[in-house]
């Protein structure tokens, strides 16, 4: 135990702090979200923390070291890029209602089985196992109005 105001004596748990910020404010800056979405990137921080591997550990994984299994780096996606939600209703039920739903990945479920998905007209977050999603476009979240919500697509750091 350490004593207070001493970050010295703890190095290691310091810069792990440091590296989780600093993922956190790039995932800010990447995603266009406001920061009332800070909890989100945190989480997906800490998380891609754990999938990443580490030379103290000799280049292994923090989550093989935890649960001895290999991580499944297969449902990573970038983080605030276009999700599509389909409909799943019946036909008939949502025959007046568009197909698909538009929406920002914001990060990953506690339990790392689901995507957290914002809405770009009604910023609800839901979580959703299942959705398709376009790497290359960014949305971006304006909250500027709060009963007409815009959103513009960045293609490569241009904005169209």
């Amino acid at each position: 135990m350490a004593p207070l105001e001493t970050p010295q004596h703890n190095g290691f748990a310091k810069r792990a702090n440091r590296m989780i910020l600093q993922k956190t404010q790039f995932l800010m800056n990447q995603d266009n979200l406001p920061k009332s979405y800070w909890e989100d990137a945190v989480n997906t921080a800490v998380l891609r923390f754990h999938l990443s591997p580490t030379t103290s550990r000799a280049n292994q994984y923090p989550h093989f070291l935890w649960t001895e299994t290999l991580p499944k780096l297969d449902r990573l996606r970038t983080n605030g890029c276009r999700a599509v939600i389909h409909n799943l209703k019946r036909q008939y039920e949502v025959k007046m209602e568009p197909p698909a739903q538009p929406r920002i990945l914001i990060g990953y479920d506690n339990n790392d089985t689901a995507y957290r998905i914002v809405g770009l007209k009604d910023s609800k977050v839901s979580v959703k196992h299942h959705a398709t999603f376009n790497e290359i476009f960014f949305p971006k979240l304006s909250t500027t109005n709060k009963e007409t919500l815009t959103f513009f697509v960045r293609l490569r750091g241009i904005f169209i």
